[in-house]
């Protein structure tokens, strides 16, 4: 029924999808808004610069990056755009090192072709780290591996050990530079793994490879205190580039241009959905501060499979209403372990958001028992935030996890009412009883056995 209601459509598959496409034309085809930060990026081109992005998770900020490095490319064909996301277990410049080695690589240089195999090579010195909290309660593969985007394990080097990482990276950029080579250089999710601590060398790394080596760097993170204290410390040494969120009418037109993505036939408006009920599901987003294009996304994705089930001719505003307690239940179902989901939001429902001068109490709670500061909070519910069922933010002073716009207040009062589960029953009585048609059914890890 959904592939014929998809012909029907004039649309190949369900376009949305809340995490960036992996291929570069389909990225820079969804693009949507954020051109007066693009333009800040792109008046600073042959210039060394330092940039720091930031914004809620699925704000768009990976997006943003990688268009960034894209269009700087169609300027210049001459311009390396290594990306590579941050981990802990080795030194900031040595991520960056890997990053730029691996472009280099591919230009045939062999120095960068020994260097990768220096800092990929030989399993035994790979840093490993196996994730013991909520993520891996969860079913989620929790091994992480630290290594940059190709997942080669990376062994950790210094001035002593194998090769000085700040001599080999400035013998790269100079290599680069003979070569009529230049380097923009994004490392995403720089405050995912790391600490204060590690504030000052990644501040000192982004001054010497922009200052002494002649290389611009983007750098991306939340609203932590990390990002923050890169802000306060850098003094200066980051142009920020804050990402807020879009207004209702951008999201229609992200509506658009995903739908366009596996259309025939490019088209100005977002059918299957009218206008009315796009704006509906926009506006509905945009009108919270908490909410991001992803869960927008999400929301879409949700509400496109559900009509289609149903072979709709068009997805009018009644529908999306009718479908809207569906899609909070498909957003809250996103996480296997349904009984710990269940625990933490209800906290965190009950106290209207759990901000970082939390009392001890909340946050044991919140950890299932276990003492632990805000910071291990964070960890704890990531899984969460990163399913779009909560949102990491602040208040305008301190930071908070607060949940999704998506699930409302109606719904969660009778989802709440007790501190226990919730059966199928129950969920149906709740959401309503078409939960088993558009919903497979939550259930705990116990009832699955």
């Amino acid at each position: 029924m959904r592939l014929d209601t998809f012909k029907k459509w004039g649309i190949k598959a369900n376009p949305f999808d809340a995490h960036p496409p992996a291929d570069e034309r389909k990225r820079a085809q969804l693009f949507t808004g954020r051109e007066d930060e693009l333009d800040l990026v792109l008046s600073h081109m042959g210039q060394e610069r330092a940039f720091l992005v930031y914004g809620l998770y699925g704000v768009g900020k990976t997006m943003l990056m990688k268009e960034a490095q894209r269009r700087q490319k169609l300027h210049s064909k001459h311009l390396l755009t290594p990306y590579e996301l941050y981990v802990t277990q080795v030194p900031f410049i040595q991520v960056v090192l890997k990053g730029i080695a691996e472009e280099l690589a591919k230009a045939k240089v062999e120095e960068a072709a020994e260097t990768l195999r220096l800092l990929t090579e030989g399993s035994e010195s790979a840093s490993v780290e196996r994730e013991t909290g909520f993520g891996a309660q969860l079913g989620i593969d929790s091994t992480h591996v630290k290594a940059g985007t190709d997942g080669k394990r990376m062994k950790t080097i210094s001035k002593e050990g194998v090769l000085d990482p700040y001599a080999k990276t400035k013998q790269l950029i100079s290599l680069a530079a003979k070569k009529d080579l230049s380097l923009f250089i994004v490392v995403d999710e720089v405050d995912r793994h790391a600490d204060l601590a590690q504030v000052h060398e990644i501040v000192g790394d982004a001054k010497i490879l922009k200052e002494g080596y002649g290389a611009s760097i983007m750098l991306a993170g939340h609203p932590t205190n990390v990002t923050r204290r890169l802000l306060t410390d850098g003094g200066g040494t980051f142009i920020e580039i804050p990402l807020h969120q879009m207004q209702a009418d951008e999201l229609i037109q992200v509506m658009i241009r995903y739908l366009n993505s596996v259309r025939d036939k490019r088209l100005d408006d977002p059918a299957p959905f009218r206008l009315e009920a796009a704006s509906w599901v926009a506006q509905f987003l945009a009108s919270n501060q908490d909410f991001t294009p992803r869960l927008f996304v999400l929301a879409c994705q949700y509400l496109l499979d559900m009509a289609a089930k149903d072979g709709l001719e068009w997805i009018e505003l009644e529908p999306v209403r009718n479908y809207w307690p569906y899609v909070q239940v498909k957003l809250m179902q996103s996480i296997e372990n349904w009984d710990r989901t269940y625990h933490i939001i209800r906290i965190i429902y009950k106290r209207r958001g759990i901000r970082e001068d939390a009392d001890l109490d909340t946050l044991v709670e919140i950890l299932g028992g276990r003492y632990g500061d805000f910071e291990a909070v964070m960890a704890e519910v990531r899984p969460l935030v990163e399913a779009g069922i909560l949102v990491a933010g602040d208040d305008g002073v301190r930071r908070q996890v607060t949940l999704s716009p998506i699930l409302e207040d109606q719904y969660l009062q009778k989802l709440f009412a007790t501190e226990e589960t919730p059966d199928e029953r129950t969920m149906r009585d709740i959401f309503g009883p078409d939960l088993d048609h558009y919903v497979s059914v939550i259930r705990s890890p116990e009832q699955l056995m």
